[in-house]
């Protein structure tokens, strides 16, 4: 029990409040005219009865009293939560780093791949390897609406996935995708094939497709996250923060796509596959770890 007492100066008389926690505090509250001189005869009987700022003052700081009582340390556990928050996302970013990274060889690996060892020529027209850059543009635009219709539905049912469900689905997909390329890879007899062996089209399609349901199924649900996890203050600096991702992917795609060349495409395509494929496995895994973490926002 503590008396918690603020005294003003002329213009404000300060009362002690007997409050329960050491967080209330005491009220300053207006004087309604100036201190009564010593000889005033009703001085001691006013400050008994106390003035209707008085009560006012000792009627809110006991319900403030009584809130402290019912939720004690409330401001530290939403700071608590704003931490637990962000560390949902610095490590979602780590995860879909590693997507990206695997993505981003369409621009790489995959194009040179489609370029020496894809047959392209469909009626009679051998159709330019950059024309390939198009599909998943047209993918997004073909599937973009059924996957947020998807979404939406599940939600109205009550059994939408959480987001790093989600993720870990897209990270599944592109690995599933690189599979494709296996067996491109595979048709044509492995790396060591002569270079006149070329792979069936419909590969690439297969690989752009699940390389698209996925990255469908993580870009724009990762945008929604950073919105709703992160806390008002760092909103910018986190949304920078996601973006950091691709970029760091793409150095690391550049990389990956170096080895091609020493290694083989089966080789680099296996090892994108295996890698991805788990990372998805262990972030599906952690996932209701991470919803907890999201105190009611996954």
């Amino acid at each position: 029990m503590h008396d918690l007492t603020r005294w003003g100066g002329n213009e404000s008389r300060c009362h002690p409040i007997r409050l329960q926690r050491s967080a209330s505090r005491a009220f300053c509250v207006p004087a309604t005219s100036r201190p009564a001189r010593d000889g005033d005869p009703d001085r001691h009987r006013r400050a008994q009865q106390g003035t209707p700022q008085l009560h006012a003052a000792e009627e809110l700081g006991g319900r403030l009293d009584a809130a402290w009582q019912r939720d004690p340390g409330g401001i530290g556990r939403c700071r608590n939560q704003e931490r637990d928050r962000m560390a949902v996302i610095f490590t979602i970013t780590i995860f879909v780093t590693f997507f990206w990274a695997g993505f981003e060889q369409a621009g790489s690996s995959l194009s040179l791949y489609t370029d020496k060892y894809i047959d392209r020529t469909v009626f009679g027209w051998t159709i330019p390897t950059s024309y390939f850059q198009s599909v998943n543009p047209l993918f997004i635009i073909l599937l973009g609406a059924p996957i947020a219709a998807l979404w939406l539905s599940l939600a109205k049912k009550g059994k939408d996935w959480s987001i790093p469900v989600k993720m870990a689905l897209g990270m599944v997909l592109l690995g599933i995708g690189f599979l494709f390329m296996l067996g491109a890879v595979s048709e044509r007899g492995g790396d060591a094939a002569d270079d006149g062996t070329k792979a069936m089209l419909i590969w690439l399609i297969g690989t752009y497709f699940f390389h698209t349901v996925g990255e469908l199924c993580l870009s724009p649900v990762g945008l929604s996250m950073i919105t709703k996890l992160a806390p008002v203050k760092f909103a910018s600096l986190l949304m920078g923060v996601w973006f950091l991702s691709p970029f760091v992917a793409q150095i690391a795609g550049g990389f990956i796509a170096s080895y091609v060349e020493k290694l083989g495409a089966g080789t680099v395509f296996t090892a994108i596959t295996i890698f991805v494929m788990a990372a998805g496995v262990l972030l599906f895994l952690i996932s209701r770890k991470l919803v907890t973490m999201m105190h009611g926002r996954g």
